[in-house]
């Protein structure tokens, strides 16, 4: 593996752990906001579920299809939400680099993805991406 690869696959790896970190995150909050209500047996069950992905993904660098998918569009989203900062809020030069930067985090992992046999597909508005 080149220096190159090595990188990528660095970059990619990082990305899924803290994709996967930020949903266990936020199904812990939404199970404590639930404490008590008729939901916190189906929030307590989502926090586990969020929780084994991560030790799944952290253990064996595994997903089911079904996350990989998730986290293929989440890095998307990411680019999206930081074109519009570039597009509405003025092109600030943290805002320009922020889009880039999820760009090549978007890129990389779903590329990464797709090397890993995943079923990831070309972004519609992006093809390649």
């Amino acid at each position: 593996m080149t220096d190159d690869e090595q990188r990528r696959e660095n970059l990619a790896q990082e990305t899924i752990t803290a994709y996967l970190a930020r949903q266990m995150d936020a199904a812990n909050d939404k199970a404590i906001d639930a404490v008590g209500s008729e939901d916190a047996e189906d929030r307590g069950a989502a926090a586990r579920q969020a929780k084994g992905r991560l030790d799944l993904w952290e253990s064996q660098r595994g997903l089911d299809a079904e996350t990989a998918q998730a986290t293929a569009w989440a890095v998307l989203e990411e680019v999206e939400d930081a074109e519009k900062l570039v597009i509405y809020a003025g092109a600030l030069l943290k805002d320009v680099e922020r889009h880039q930067e999820a760009r090549q985090r978007a890129h990389v992992t779903r590329q990464w993805l797709r090397d890993q046999g995943y079923d990831i597909p070309d972004y519609e508005k992006e093809p390649g991406l």
